[in-house]
């Protein structure tokens, strides 16, 4: 018998299949561990034990997004998925398969936006409700000028637009292979969270800098999905008339759900991802000394065990040297990046060991050293995407070899704990510079066949918005 509410819930329609987490009660289960997975058949419509509304979404508008209450709702008891007291487990591991998904499709908006801001669709409407080709090359970022020069010549818009390009790079190849491995059937809960955190941030970032980049024109609707969305459009619109395109600003709602879908950034770089990374460690050696210590012992024989486990682990990982063997289409800068990358993950499983020694009663503290901004997480998702992206080189094609520069520099930095230099920004720079220079492999590659709207109120045709 299910009673309770849930919202949001997105593809969830009458008659239909769901399934929910729930948590057991008169199970004998601990709490914490008290929770279960149920699939059930939803009602045909409203009833007594039943009701379900449409949620009205800023972002992902077009999809079926609802909540619904439950009250006394009987399902059989064959409808338990797996064990009880497994539910929230095998949620996660769903959950993990989507992130790399999330990781590749934030990686494609990103993008998009550079698309939207460097490409031109020159599109201008004619008294008879068609359209020319017209416009200029290099899109908003070549056509809007400040102090006489184009602001896509200016060094942070330049810097801003390589970080896009180098983080859009990272995130798509770290979506990609969890891809890869979970098509060959290895589930790594690590690796999901470094996709779907790394991408997601990327693509605000991306956003955020583009929304300032097309400045005032960001905040005018998008009078074009309006009118797509709407059962009875506005007469004021006729079909022959010119509508305003708006795709960064009308989507900025949906750029920024991305850091929370499939779990909040947050809760996954500071609690998911460091219990991910430690939970064989604490299952081995610090869940018997916590053990000990509630049972008012020293706890001295899993003391020692745990430190010999460091000791050696520390000892051995400074001996350690990478096989690289198995990689395909190595050439030199290839396996300089590489071996860079892996000697830094040698230093983070370090850094990691120490932290959990150090600060094993203080969650708190592990939290802000384990998780994001700055953290020993943060940290990973740099160096993973700088290692995913050199290991997807094919050959020395020097645009690419800049962007695995650039992502190299970058985690190196943050290893430091530092975010930025004069040297990285330089780097962005030239790697901006390449994604607006139409002849470059990058702007062919990533960025050349993507379809773009119009410039919001086109100052070069304003007469046909009125």
């Amino acid at each position: 018998i299910i009673s309770g509410v849930k919202w949001p819930i997105t593809n969830v329609i009458y008659g239909g299949i769901c399934v929910l987490v729930v948590k057991l009660e008169n199970q004998g289960l601990a709490k914490g561990r008290d929770t279960g997975m149920i699939i059930f058949e939803v009602p045909k419509e409203d009833n007594e034990h039943f009701r379900m509304l449409r949620n009205d979404l800023m972002a992902f508008d077009y999809l079926w997004n609802a909540r619904f209450r439950l009250k006394d709702f009987a399902v059989p008891k064959d409808c338990l998925l797996g064990a009880p007291g497994k539910g929230l487990a095998i949620a996660f591991s769903s959950l993990a398969k989507g992130r790399g998904g999330i990781g590749v499709n934030s990686a494609a908006k990103c993008f998009k936006l550079l698309a939207q801001l460097i490409s031109d669709s020159g599109k201008i409407a004619t008294a008879a409700g068609s359209e020319e080709k017209g416009g200029t090359d290099g899109g908003w970022l070549a056509f809007r000028s400040t102090f006489g020069k184009p602001i896509g010549k200016s060094p942070r818009i330049r810097a801003w637009v390589g970080k896009a390009a180098c983080h859009g790079l990272g995130a798509r190849v770290v979506g990609d292979l969890c891809f890869r491995l979970a098509a060959n059937g290895v589930r790594d809960e690590t690796q999901g969270m470094v996709a779907k955190v790394y991408a997601t941030k990327a693509l605000v970032e991306t956003a955020v800098h583009a929304y300032q980049m097309q400045g005032g024109r960001s905040v005018h609707s998008d009078e074009a999905r309006r009118q797509s969305r709407m059962l009875n459009p506005d007469p004021r619109y006729k079909p022959d008339t010119h509508q305003i395109e708006n795709y960064i600003g009308e989507n900025i709602h949906e750029f920024m759900i991305a850091t929370v879908y499939e779990g909040p950034n947050p809760v996954l770089a500071d609690i998911g991802a460091p219990n991910a990374m430690t939970r064989g460690v604490r299952a081995k050696y610090l869940e018997p000394i916590g053990i000990a210590s509630v049972k008012g012992q020293l706890g001295l024989v899993p003391i020692i065990k745990f430190g010999w486990y460091i000791a050696r682990t520390i000892i051995g990982s400074y001996f350690s040297s990478p096989d690289l063997s198995g990689v395909d289409n190595l050439f030199s800068e290839k396996r300089t990046y590489i071996e860079r990358a892996l000697k830094r993950n040698r230093i983070l499983g370090r850094r990691l060991l120490v932290i959990i020694a150090k600060h094993q009663k203080q969650f708190m503290d592990q939290s802000f050293i384990l998780g994001d901004e700055g953290g020993v997480f943060d940290q990973l998702c740099a160096n993973f995407a700088s290692l995913c992206f050199a290991l997807s080189l094919k050959k020395p094609d020097p645009e690419y070899l800049q962007v695995a520069k650039t992502l190299d520099l970058e985690s190196k930095l943050r290893m430091a704990g530092k975010s930025s230099s004069l040297e990285l920004q330089k780097a962005w720079a030239e790697v901006g510079d390449l994604m607006m220079d139409k002849n470059s492999q990058l702007h062919k590659d990533l960025i050349a066949d993507i379809e773009v709207s119009d410039i919001p109120l086109d100052p070069r045709y304003i007469d046909q918005f009125i």
